[in-house]
Parts: C-alpha cells; structure tokens; sequence
C-alpha cells in the first residue's frame, strides 16, 4: 500500500505542473536564469541520493520527477504564485520521496540489483554447507537423499529464506520490486560425500518430500 502511495506521488511531481500549465499557461518563458535558480535545490537532492546508491538501489525517479516538473512549470506556468507554490513545494515532494524510497528499500521492497546479490548470497551459502560436510563426515560417507540439517543437526546452517523479487504496476519508473520471501533447506541429493557435497540444492519447503 505504501508503494503505491509512493508511486502516486512520484506521478503527481510530474502530472500537477502539466496541469498548471494548461491552466496558466505563459505564451513567453520564463528567463532561464531564473528558472536554474529554482531548479538548483532539486539538483542537489539528487546528486545526494545518487551517491548512496547501494545493493538495494537508490532513489532516482524520486527526485528526477520533481526535476522535470520544476522545469515544466518554470518555463510555462504564467501565474508568479503558482511558480513559487510549486517551485518550494515539489523540492520537498523530492526530499520526501528520496527518503521514503531509501525506506521502503529496507523493508520489504529492492530495486533489480539486489537480485543479483540475493544469489550470490545463496551461492556462498551453499558452498559453506557443501565445505562443512567435507570437513565433518569422511569422504566416502554414503547418505540418503535428505534435509542436510538431518545430517548436520543444525537447522539454521542449511535453513533459510530464498529471496526473490517480483515486479509491480509501477517498476517500470520506481525501479521497486516486492521481495518475496520463501522459506526451505538445504537438500542433499544422496550418495557418497565426495561426490554429492558439491550437488546440494536449496528447496522451499513445498517442495521438500513429506511436507505436509
């Protein structure tokens, strides 16, 4: 719900001065000197998010949105009260959504990176189990096929959540994505350790055999 108040906003940065400017609209442009002037305190906000870019993404339509509206409404709205309102209020619509876009890259939603480190993730987990099995059972060991936590009598070493992420209505301009978080283990294909530790593949819990 909160995301798509979000993008609602990030859409009205941009879809408000379309408005302002078929109301009001100024047949002469407003200097440009004038306008940069307006425009500068948005620049700043993005130039300050852009370097916080992270694992998770960063704000960019947040704040870009606010940009063009500015320019839109600095160039083409005539009335001097209109330009001033927007002018103040869509740097703090830009400061706001930066912020909150950061937030919501915390709880519960990433950008299309993340993805890519929710795997590497994964990866490095399952090799530390597959090494762990090395080190603890010898090499010609012959196990069933199984939940490598049977084996290890350590269900938070070969148990966690899978990450993955799913696109929504407005990915395409808040590069936001929902994580969807499902659980499962760590299952060992069977056979002798030596060749299967290198075999091991995470499964949810749905698709783990005698999952009720």
């Amino acid at each position: 719900m909160f995301a798509d108040l979000h993008a609602v906003l990030v859409l009205a940065a941009l879809i408000v001065p379309l408005v302002a400017v078929a109301v009001s609209p100024a047949w002469r442009p407003r200097p440009l000197r004038v306008v940069a002037v307006a425009l500068l305190p948005i620049a700043v906000v993005g130039l300050a998010f852009l370097s916080l870019l992270s694992a998770r993404g960063t704000a960019v339509a947040e704040w870009l949105f606010p940009l063009v509206g500015m320019t839109v409404a600095g160039l083409f709205v005539k009335s001097r009260r209109a330009f001033e309102v927007m002018r103040w209020g869509l740097f703090g619509l830009a400061v706001v959504l930066s912020v909150h876009a950061m937030a919501l890259r915390t709880h519960g939603y990433a950008s299309s990176r993340a993805s890519r480190m929710y795997q590497a993730f994964e990866k490095a987990r399952l090799a530390g189990v597959a090494e762990r099995l090395q080190a603890e059972l010898p090499a010609d060991a012959e196990l069933p096929p199984g939940p490598v936590s049977d084996v290890l009598g350590d269900p938070a070493a070969a148990c966690w959540e899978r990450k993955a992420l799913r696109p929504l209505w407005h990915t395409c301009f808040t590069g936001l994505h929902e994580v969807i978080r499902t659980p499962g283990a760590v299952w060992y294909p069977g056979g002798p350790i030596a060749r299967s530790a290198r075999r091991l593949e995470w499964r949810s819990e749905n698709a783990t055999p005698g999952h009720e």
